[in-house]
């Protein structure tokens, strides 16, 4: 998304670090929202919630997370190819 939004962006290796470990918090947040909400919230909620949540995580692993990679591909700690 970051290269979609302003076109080839060359991101600077501490920008992406960042950037990174912002993604990365974004998603284990969310992660920890949904731990705290399914014993919290009406079965129904709760699975629209969990849907929005797992959305909104696709979206920064594919269009933050990728884009970061792509450039420094030695941030990825999972080793994707």
């Amino acid at each position: 998304m970051l290269s979609r939004m302003h076109g080839e962006v060359d991101l600077k290796r501490q920008f992406a670090e960042h950037a990174r470990d912002h993604a990365l918090k974004a998603i284990s947040e969310l992660s920890a929202l949904l731990v705290a909400g399914e014993s919290e919230m009406p079965k129904p909620e709760f699975q629209a919630l969990k849907q929005a949540v797992a959305s909104i995580i696709g979206l920064i692993e594919r269009d933050v997370l990728s884009s970061i990679y792509a450039k420094h591909g030695d941030l990825d700690d999972l080793g994707r190819p």
